[in-house]
C-alpha cells in the first residue's frame, strides 16, 4: 500500500490526504450544526422582538409624558404677542425639568408667529410655521399632532415636532409645541448600549421614512425605503420577525430581526442583530462537536501522517524557495528534482524567477528614468490602488507632507492624510476608481502656510478595458498664487479701497436680495441715506489727505454704531447706505438715527487737527417702496429734504407714496451749508 502512495502524483496524494482528514470530522460537525443553527435562528428573532416590544414600550412613555407636558401648557399659557415674555419666563423656569431629549418648547399665535419659547433665539430671525402640518394639524384637532422628520428652520437640525392646540373658552387661540432631535433619539432607542456590536435599531414612520437610526444617524435620518417592498409589507403587519441578508436600513449583512409599531404615534420600530453575533451561543455548541469529533479527526491523522509525510517533504522545500524568492532574491534557484508533479513545479518556480529577474531590471531602469521626470515636475504626483495605498510618489510629497518618498509607498491615504481628510477625499477617490476623471480644489496646510492645490484624479485602466479600474494617477498643482489673484480682484470689484466698506455694485446686489427676502419672509427693510455736511469745504481748506480721514472715521463710527447684521456701504464721494433688515416701528428708526447723527458730531481728531462734522440723514422703507432702486431712490429724495431742513436733521420717507407729508426729526441748532 504504501508502495502505491509512493507512486501517487501531487494531485491523488492532496486528494487522499483531505479525504482522510476532512470527511470524518466534517460529516459530524455539519450534522450537529444544522440541528443547532435552527433552533439557535428562532430564539434569536423571538429575541429580537421583544426587545421592538421593549423599545416601543420605552417610546409609548416618551411621548406620553410629552403629551401631558403640551396639554398642561396648553391650558395656562397665552398665545399672544404681548404675552411673549411672560411665556419664555415660565419656559425657561420648566426647562431644567423637561425631558432631557426635549430640544425646544415653543408657542405659536394662530398665524403661526412665534409668541414664546424655552430657546428664544428662534425668534433671531422671524419665521411662520402656518405652512407646518404639525401647526395644521394641532389647530384642527384636540389630539396630539406629530410631524417628523422636520428641517427646523432656526438651525437646519432634522426634528420630531408634538404639538397640541391652546383653547380658551372652547376656542383655539394658538398652538404649544415641544421638538426633539431625532439623532437624539438613539439614547432611548438603545440606551445601554444593551445590544451586540453590529446591530442596528431604526424607527420609521407610516410613509417609510427613516426617523431614527441606532447606526449612522446622519446619514440616514429622512431617507425614504418606500420602495422596498419587504419594509412596507412588514410595516402593513405591524408585528413579527424576519431573517433577511440586507437589514431594514439596508446594510448588506445577515440580520436576524424582530418588528413592532408604537401605539401612541403610528411608527415602527425594526430591531436586527447580526447573525454572527445572534449565532454565538452555537459555537460554543459547535466546540463541544469539534471535541467529540476530534477522535474522528486522531484517526484521520493516522491515516494522513502517512500519505502527507511522502507529499510534504518537496513541498516544504519548494515553499522554502518561494519564501526566498518573495523577499526579493531573485537569483535563488530551486534544487527539488525527484518526484513528477514535484520536479515539473521546481522547474516552472526556476523559470519565472529567470522571468522576474530580467522584469525586474528593466523595470528598475524605467521607474528611474520616470522618477527623474516626476521629482523635477512643479507638482504633486502619485499613483493610488485600488486599496487606497500610495504606490508611487514623487519628490514633492517630502515638501508637502514632510514625508519621503519611499515613506509613502504601502501607506493606505487614511495612514498619511489622517481620518479626516480621508473622509473628505474618499468620494472622490471612490468616483475616480470607478471610471470617471475627477478635478477639484483643495487646501493643504505645509511648512509655509496653507496653500491651494488643483488636484486632478484619473482612473487607470490598465489593459484598456473602461470597467475594470486598477487605480488612480494624481496630480496636483499649486495654484495659490493664481487663487489670491483672483480673490484680490474680486474684493476690488466689490469693496470701497479708501473705507473697505462695499461699494455701489455690491450694495446694488445686496439691496435686491434683501428685498426678495422681503417678499417672501414679510421681514420689513430700512434704507439709510447718509451725507456728511460741509464735506467739500473740508476737501477745500485742509485738503484731500484730510478729508479722506474724515470718511474713514465717519465710516469706522457709524459702522460701529449699526448692527453687525446690517450691510454699509459707500456710494461715493461722501454719500453712505445703511440697509437695514428686520425692524418693528418708525421709533426704532428714529433711534438709530439719532444714534447716528450724535456718534458724527462727536469732533474729529485729524493728525492733532480737530475737525466738527454732521451727516444728514433720508430713510426709505420697503414695502411700501416696491423695488430695491425704488428704495434706494426714495432714501436719496428723503436726504434731500433733510439737508433742506439743516445740520443733523433726519427725514423718513411717508409710509404711503401718495401722501406728501414727511416724519421730520431734527435737534435745535442753527442750520448749516450743505455740501
Amino acid at each position: 500500500m504504501l508502495r502505491r502512495i509512493r507512486g501517487l502524483g501531487i494531485r491523488g496524494r492532496l486528494v487522499l490526504l483531505v479525504l482522510g482528514l476532512g470527511l470524518p470530522f466534517l460529516g459530524y460537525v455539519a450534522y450537529s450544526a444544522a440541528e443547532q443553527v435552527a433552533r439557535e435562528r428562532d430564539l434569536a428573532k423571538e429575541r429580537n422582538l421583544a426587545h421592538a416590544r421593549i423599545v416601543a414600550a420605552r417610546l409609548d412613555d416618551y411621548v406620553g409624558d410629552l403629551n401631558q407636558l403640551l396639554a398642561t401648557l396648553s391650558y395656562v399659557v397665552p398665545a399672544s404677542q404681548e404675552a411673549t415674555v411672560e411665556n419664555d419666563l415660565l419656559l425657561r423656569h420648566l426647562g431644567p425639568n423637561l425631558p432631557s431629549h426635549v430640544r425646544n418648547v415653543v408657542i405659536w399665535d394662530l398665524a403661526g408667529n412665534n409668541v414664546g419659547a424655552l430657546d428664544a433665539s428662534v425668534r433671531a430671525h422671524p419665521f411662520s410655521v402656518a405652512d407646518r402640518q404639525f401647526f395644521r394639524a394641532a389647530l384642527g384637532g384636540e389630539a396630539l399632532a406629530v410631524e417628523a422628520p422636520i428641517v427646523s428652520r432656526s438651525d437646519g437640525e432634522r426634528l420630531a415636532v408634538f404639538a397640541r392646540p391652546v383653547t380658551r373658552d372652547g376656542a383655539v387661540v394658538g398652538v404649544v409645541a415641544a421638538s426633539v432631535a431625532l439623532k437624539q433619539l438613539q439614547a432611548l432607542l438603545n440606551p445601554e448600549g444593551a445590544l451586540p456590536g453590529g446591530s442596528v435599531i431604526t424607527l420609521i414612520d407610516q410613509r417609510g421614512v427613516i426617523l431614527a437610526r441606532s447606526i449612522d444617524p446622519d446619514r440616514w435620518i429622512g431617507q425614504s425605503v418606500a420602495t422596498q417592498s419587504t419594509i412596507m409589507a412588514d410595516l402593513a403587519q405591524r408585528e413579527g420577525t424576519r431573517e433577511s441578508q440586507s437589514s431594514v436600513d439596508g446594510v448588506a449583512i445577515s440580520r436576524l430581526g424582530g418588528f413592532t409599531t408604537a401605539r401612541a404615534v403610528p411608527w415602527f420600530i425594526y430591531v436586527g442583530i447580526p447573525a454572527d453575533a445572534a449565532l454565538a451561543p452555537l459555537r460554543r455548541q459547535l466546540a463541544e462537536n469539534l471535541l467529540m469529533g476530534s477522535v474522528a479527526l486522531i484517526l484521520g491523522f493516522i491515516v494522513a501522517g502517512l500519505i502527507g509525510e511522502g507529499i510534504a517533504q518537496p513541498l516544504r522545500q519548494l515553499a522554502d524557495d518561494a519564501s526566498i524568492l518573495a523577499r526579493g532574491d531573485l537569483h535563488h534557484r530551486s534544487s527539488v528534482s525527484t518526484g513528477a508533479e514535484a520536479g515539473a513545479l521546481a522547474g516552472s518556480l526556476n523559470s519565472m524567477a529567470q522571468a522576474l529577474h530580467d522584469r525586474a531590471l528593466a523595470l528598475a531602469h524605467n521607474e528611474q528614468r520616470l522618477r527623474l521626470i516626476t521629482d523635477n515636475v512643479p507638482a504633486f504626483i502619485s499613483y493610488i490602488d485600488r486599496e487606497h495605498r500610495y504606490r508611487f510618489a514623487n519628490a514633492a510629497y517630502q515638501d508637502l507632507f514632510g514625508l519621503k518618498p519611499e515613506e509613502l509607498l504601502g501607506k493606505t491615504v487614511q495612514e498619511v492624510r489622517g481620518e479626516a481628510t480621508y473622509q473628505r477625499a474618499r468620494p472622490k477617490l471612490e468616483e475616480a476608481l470607478g471610471g470617471l476623471p475627477v478635478r477639484f480644489e483643495h487646501i493643504y496646510e505645509g511648512p509655509n502656510g496653507p496653500r491651494t492645490y488643483s488636484i486632478t484624479y484619473l482612473p487607470d485602466y490598465g489593459d484598456g478595458d473602461v470597467n475594470v479600474v486598477n487605480g488612480v494617477y494624481v496630480m496636483g498643482l499649486d495654484v495659490t498664487g493664481q487663487k489670491e489673484l483672483e480673490e484680490s480682484l474680486a474684493r476690488m470689484a466689490q469693496y470701497d479701497q479708501l473705507t473697505g466698506l462695499p461699494n455701489r455694485y455690491l450694495l446694488n446686489d445686496r439691496l435686491a436680495q434683501a428685498c426678495v427676502r422681503s417678499e417672501r419672509e414679510g421681514v420689513q427693510l430700512a434704507l439709510f441715506y447718509l451725507d456728511l455736511d460741509g464735506f467739500k469745504r473740508i476737501n477745500d481748506s485742509h485738503g484731500h489727505s484730510t478729508g479722506d480721514a474724515v470718511l474713514q472715521q465717519f465710516a469706522r463710527r457709524v459702522k460701529a454704531a449699526v448692527r453687525a447684521s446690517d450691510t454699509m456701504a459707500r456710494l461715493g464721494g461722501d454719500e453712505f447706505v445703511i440697509l437695514m433688515e428686520g425692524y418693528f416701528s418708525h421709533r426704532q428708526l428714529e433711534q438709530l438715527a439719532r444714534k447716528i447723527v450724535d456718534v458724527v458730531e462727536a469732533p474729529f481728531n485729524i493728525d492733532g487737527r480737530v475737525v466738527e462734522m454732521s451727516t444728514s440723514i433720508g430713510i426709505s422703507t420697503f414695502p411700501p417702496s416696491t423695488s430695491w432702486e425704488e428704495l434706494l431712490s426714495s432714501a436719496d429724495a428723503a436726504m434731500y429734504e433733510a439737508k433742506s431742513i439743516g445740520r443733523g436733521a433726519f427725514v423718513v420717507a411717508p409710509v404711503k407714496a401718495e401722501q406728501r407729508a414727511r416724519l421730520v426729526w431734527t435737534q435745535a441748532r442753527k442750520p448749516r451749508e450743505a455740501s
